[in-house]
């Protein structure tokens, strides 16, 4: 009979415990700074515009060495 108690009391206790826990209010996360939005754009475009300009001279040099 004593252990049940004491398992039933350390339960409720355990409850009352997750209740505080969720009653608490979560903290407010801080805003990025804008360069965190900026810097994935500006790699995307970087990278873009040195793949275009890969495959531009790629195929210049094919159409010379197929001309010549």
């Amino acid at each position: 009979m004593m252990r049940t108690h004491f398992l039933k009391e350390k339960i409720e206790a355990g409850f009352e415990d997750e209740r505080k826990l969720l009653e608490h209010e979560p903290e407010k996360k801080a805003k990025l700074p804008a360069l965190s939005y900026v810097r994935p754009i500006f790699f995307t475009i970087l990278l873009t515009v040195t793949l275009i300009a890969l495959a531009i001279n790629g195929w210049t040099a094919i159409k010379f060495f197929m001309t010549h």
